[in-house]
């Protein structure tokens, strides 16, 4: 009785530090994941900023009833 009692203590000891440095390595992975995904944010920032510079800008818009709904229309004039 005391061998089962001493062996599922020390299970329950070695599960705990397991979890516990499961733990500290998902702090670890959720920090540098929010530090991806500021990058990724000022990236995406820059990607838009290029992408303006170089596509065509629409010119014109128009707008036209279709079926009683308003539709609008862009037309590109470069």
């Amino acid at each position: 009785m005391f061998n089962d009692d001493l062996l599922a203590a020390t299970s329950i000891s070695k599960l705990l530090r397991l979890a516990q440095g499961n733990v500290v390595k998902l702090d670890t992975i959720l920090e540098n994941q929010a530090k991806f995904q500021e990058m990724l944010d000022a990236q995406q920032k820059d990607i838009l900023v290029i992408k303006a510079k170089i596509e065509p800008q629409p010119k014109e818009e128009e707008v036209k009833k279709v079926k009683g709904k308003a539709e609008r229309m862009t037309i590109f004039i470069a």
